[in-house]
């Protein structure tokens, strides 16, 4: 059944009321309905509802408006942000969610679920809701529930103010968050960590790792431990020279500039297009003397820098290698 609107619409079609802009009550009410329901408005779409707004007509003795008041306000409401009251309903879904599940007789073993998912909106700097924890306070399990509550929010069906992505490009979003997370976690000091220890098989190889982060809680979670033992592991196995490429001495590179220049010219390379070579191989001389610049040698898709980033990212914490010490029998 048609609204309001429509007939005021219809009614207009009648007189001259209507400028030649519009081509008849059906193109207006289906654009109105459009704007209505639409996640973006537009500069264009204001004017055209500033437009109507000005549009009256006569019954009788009366006067009407096309668009009154209340229809105008609610037409021009921005999009995608919520009022104050509706986001503080929002926020108490967390807390109803926990409520339905106290209801539930869960065996022992899952007695910490209600705790997980009252918790998969807390932010690690306490800017979360519903009861503000941070860091440690929030468990692992909720930071996964996160995670998947957010993948789930990109790619459901299409709504009315976003399309659905793919799964391809949600995990490209998710990951560039983290990544950008990760960068500004790098900013923070670290004075916490462990020294960790790989030895080789035959125990003719080994490597020592200090790793550091900011809070013992996280230099004693396993997670991190992991991570200082694949460090170890890459260190014993590619026998890096330095940490990473800041710590390459200035004369050293020099000289392998010289080096890679005069490479590139016995080759028979056009002069001009040298110090673009010489730029591309000295990438590779940092890939194989620089640990984070170094393909992981579990998953050569990524260096030992991105799986820092990685455990950044997980355990909401700056994490830096700090130094590292190889051992070889015989050498």
């Amino acid at each position: 059944m048609r609204n309001v609107s429509y007939l005021k619409l219809k009614l207009l079609e009648k007189t001259d009321a209507l400028s030649s802009r519009f081509k008849g009550a059906e193109e207006i009410y289906e654009k109105l309905k459009k704007i209505n329901t639409s996640g973006f408005l537009s500069p264009e779409d204001k004017e055209f509802i500033e437009e109507l707004s000005k549009i009256s007509f006569e019954i009788g003795e009366e006067e009407f408006s096309l668009l009154d008041e209340e229809e105008k306000e609610a037409l021009l409401i921005p999009r995608g942000n919520l009022l104050p009251n509706e986001w503080e309903e929002i926020k108490k879904h967390p807390v109803e969610s926990d409520r339905i599940l106290e209801q539930i007789p869960f065996p022992e073993s899952m007695l910490n679920l209600r705790t997980i998912v009252r918790q998969h909106h807390e932010k690690l700097d306490g800017s979360g809701y519903p009861d503000g924890k941070e860091a440690e306070e929030i468990l692992f399990q909720s930071r996964i529930l996160t995670i998947c509550d957010v993948y789930d929010a990109l790619t459901a069906a299409d709504r009315p103010y976003k399309k659905a992505f793919s799964m391809e490009k949600a995990i490209e979003i998710l990951r560039k968050k983290g990544a950008a997370k990760a960068a500004k976690k790098a900013e923070r000091a670290t004075a916490e960590g462990i020294v960790v220890s790989y030895i080789h098989a035959g125990g003719k190889v080994g490597a020592l790792v200090e790793i550091d982060c900011e809070t013992d809680f996280v230099a004693r979670t396993e997670d991190f431990k992991t991570l200082g033992y694949e460090i170890a592991m890459q260190v014993a196995a590619m026998a890096p020279e330095y940490v990473s490429r800041e710590e390459v001495p200035a004369e050293v590179v020099e000289k392998e500039k010289e080096i890679l220049k005069q490479q590139a010219l016995s080759e028979g390379k056009p002069e001009h297009i040298v110090e673009k070579i010489v730029e591309g191989r000295l990438n590779k001389f940092y890939s194989e003397k620089c640990l984070l610049d170094q393909p992981w040698i579990k998953d050569d898709s990524k260096t030992i820098g991105d799986l820092v980033r990685e455990y950044i990212t997980k355990l909401g914490e700056n994490i830096k290698v700090r130094r590292f010490c190889r051992f070889e029998v015989g050498k």
